[in-house]
């Protein structure tokens, strides 16, 4: 009986062995095995519409990171500009930030303007550029023009027209979603007359077309609101109002390639709020 019960505890125990020893190389669930497996699938292409359907699959998944930096990549290799401007000599894909002489050039299209034409040029140029600040020149065709230095900050800013940090992603990298934090306000009217409030947040990877060419893109949006204060009664409801500003970010093209601002509520806005800005060429240094 005592032989049998030592035999019987060895067969047990060789059991138990066996089971751990398997337990310890068990394949990932199955869902990290899918996403392993798509991974493999697509991690040595060259199209970018792979990077991206794994992205829309997988947006916080394990190789997310890898497949931004892919993207980010092949659009640096395949996304020159599709115009009349000649092409940019290749620069180091690790640099993102703009170079003094780089210059942008974008449609404004005003379709609620009554003074003038709906279709202008908007051009941009920097003339000074470090990891802490781009100093750049804008002018719109037959309109303002002046000088504005960002640094990086999440702000509204007047160049032109009401602008949200058109270099945000330039200097440095824009989480995969959710909220940007706060927003500074530098739109003159806020501050002096106005009570100026905005928020900003990532909406998703995006490609779309311009007239510069096809970009894959982040895509943020801003709410921006203001009401007067010193003003009561109904001119004060009046004078009250909100836009939604939305921005297109091109790491290649090392600035947003797209605005697009519409007024969602008030009648008498402080500042221009019905308006696009479509890149229709630019030249890298």
């Amino acid at each position: 009986m005592i032989g049998r019960a030592i035999l019987v505890f060895a067969v047990i125990a060789i059991g138990f062995g066996a089971s751990t020893g398997r337990a310890q190389t068990t394949p990932p669930s199955g869902d990290s095995a899918v996403e392993m497996m798509f991974w493999e699938s697509v991690r040595g292409s060259s199209d970018p519409a792979d990077f991206r359907a794994y992205l829309e699959k997988y947006p916080n998944g394990s190789f997310a990171p890898l497949a931004r930096n892919r993207l980010a990549a092949l659009g640096q290799a395949q996304g020159s500009p599709q115009s009349s401007t000649p092409a940019a000599p290749a620069r180091s894909s690790g640099s993102r930030l703009p170079s003094a002489g780089d210059t942008w050039t974008y449609r404004l299209i005003e379709p609620k303007r009554i003074d003038g034409p709906k279709q202008r040029n908007y051009t941009v140029k920097v003339f000074a550029a470090s990891p802490s600040e781009i100093s750049e020149e804008y002018a719109i065709e037959g309109d303002a023009s002046g000088q504005w230095t960002h640094n990086g900050a999440r702000d509204v800013v007047p160049v032109g027209r009401p602008l949200f940090a058109p270099y945000l992603a330039a200097f440095g990298d824009l989480p995969s979603g959710g909220t940007l934090g706060r927003v500074q306000v530098a739109e003159g009217a806020c501050g002096s007359a106005f009570l100026c409030q905005a928020s900003a947040s990532v909406v998703r990877w995006e490609t779309i077309n311009v007239p510069a060419g096809t970009f894959d893109t982040v895509r943020v949006e801003v709410e921006h609101s203001w009401r007067p204060m010193a003003i009561s009664g109904a001119h004060s409801a009046q004078s009250a109002g909100a836009r939604k500003l939305t921005v297109w970010y091109s790491m290649p093209a090392k600035r947003a390639v797209k605005f697009s601002s519409r007024a969602t509520m008030g009648q008498f806005a402080p500042i221009e709020t019905d308006f696009e800005l479509e890149l229709t060429s630019y030249l890298l240094k």
